[in-house]
């Protein structure tokens, strides 16, 4: 059975973040809240927080859509390269 690594944010997560009460736009409870950052639209400013799962969710799949986007990166430059070989040969 695979471990589930997001359900179990590690304690230094929590330190990255000042943490208080507030409302979790993500599963929309009002617990402990960390300040994600802010989003504007039509000129009104509102600011986004998330609980700590939510919030380390939040991250693993940034983390997880970045490396795929730098394996996708990654297979384009060997595929160009591959083809410029294979054209001078």
């Amino acid at each position: 059975m695979r471990l589930r690594r997001d359900r179990n944010p590690p304690a230094e997560f929590r330190l990255r973040f000042a943490w208080t009460t507030g409302f979790c736009f993500k599963c929309e409870e009002v617990t402990q809240v960390a300040e994600l950052g802010t989003l504007t639209v039509e000129g009104e400013t509102v600011t986004l927080a998330a609980c700590h799962l939510c919030a380390w969710r939040l991250e693993r799949q940034h983390h997880q859509a970045r490396q795929a986007h730098l394996r996708a990166q990654l297979a384009g430059a060997w595929t160009g390269a591959t083809r410029r070989a294979a054209a001078c040969m």
